[in-house]
């Protein structure tokens, strides 16, 4: 049978389509076109499943949104080939009144010969700042993999505020970056070293202006400014310096393998780096203690597993109580 011109709604979307259905003697055919009509990035949304919907809920959103499907061949096993996109869309995070503005992007889905997304030309601004970027999730229902770029000049308060990142209290900064990553799209133990070799990254990343206060914390730090450099599973910090309250740090170095520390838990990163700075006040560095453990003056120093450090450390002036030390100089190392 033939289907010339149909209409459905799920949840608040219209969709039109049109195609045949063929029955033969060894096999069945089908052959559909499904088309989106009038469509709105609230009405797609309206699709998500509950846990998402809360999530989105607090975000109000404006724009086109454009859809196009051919589902072709075996019924019990058609080949999905679709076709989407958003122009001239805004996305509000409501409490906060940020927007991303003028987001647009194009991409399609391919169920076959494995399952494909991809996302080309996604731009949008940001309170000034410019996004821009474009992605590709190979092999979605076994290890899926990611291929990635973003490039971009924002705002961190801007970020923050359209993001809203619960343990941050308030942020101020630019981050200028231009990364592209091959490789997982999430960590999963299982991952072979052989795998995980096939990691690419490149790019940098610079922030300037920096300064940031987190909730629950007496421990805030300013003039954060840095540079750094991805390679291959590899960060490069350039330079990167600060103040946590009246401690000053400056910090160039390796960190080895630091993707591949994330993502497996069978790896080890390795740094190698050098560390400077003018004044380390322990007493401010050690106070930031809860309620119920201010009066507990131990101290109880832990370090993260799978870690080879060493660090190259001059410090002019460390204080801590009636301790007072001037000139440190040697080489932190742990294994």
């Amino acid at each position: 049978f033939k289907i010339q011109e149909g209409k459905f709604k799920i949840a608040d979307l219209n969709l039109s389509v049109e195609g045949a259905y063929k029955t033969g003697d060894e096999k069945d055919f089908i052959g559909l076109k499904v088309k989106g009509e009038e469509m709105s990035i609230s009405s797609v949304l309206s699709l998500l499943p509950p846990s998402l919907t809360e999530k989105m809920s607090s975000f109000d959103s404006a724009g086109d949104f454009f859809f196009l499907a051919e589902i072709s061949g075996d019924p019990s096993d058609p080949e999905i080939a679709s076709s989407f996109g958003i122009k001239a869309g805004t996305i509000t995070e409501t409490s906060t009144s940020v927007s991303l503005e003028n987001v647009s992007l194009n991409g399609d889905y391919l169920n076959k010969p494995s399952a494909s997304l991809s996302i080309n030309d996604f731009e949008a601004s940001i309170e000034g700042g410019q996004l821009s970027g474009k992605l590709k999730i190979s092999d979605m229902h076994s290890k899926a993999r990611l291929v990635m770029n973003l490039a971009g000049n924002i705002g961190l308060k801007e970020l923050n505020g359209f993001m809203k990142i619960d343990t941050i209290s308030s942020i101020e900064g630019q981050v200028k970056m231009n990364i592209n990553y091959s490789g997982p799209l999430k960590a999963d133990i299982s991952y072979s070293s052989e795998y995980l070799e096939s990691i690419s990254t490149s790019g940098e990343v610079e922030i300037t202006g920096g300064a940031i206060e987190l909730k629950n914390s007496t421990m805030t730090f300013s003039e954060l400014k840095g540079n750094f450099s991805l390679q291959n599973a590899d960060v490069k910090v350039n330079n990167f310096s600060g103040k946590a309250l009246s401690s000053d740090i400056m910090l160039k170095g390796e960190f080895r393998d630091l993707v591949k520390y994330f993502l497996s838990d069978k790896h080890t990163m390795t740094i190698d780096a050098a560390f400077v700075s003018d004044l380390i006040d322990l007493n401010e560095l050690l106070s930031n203690k809860n309620e119920e453990t201010k009066s507990d003056t131990a101290y109880n120093l832990s370090f993260p597993e799978r870690i080879d450090l060493k660090l190259e450390t001059r410090v002019a002036k460390t204080v801590f109580r009636n301790f007072e030390a001037t000139l440190i100089k040697g080489d932190l190392l742990m294994r």
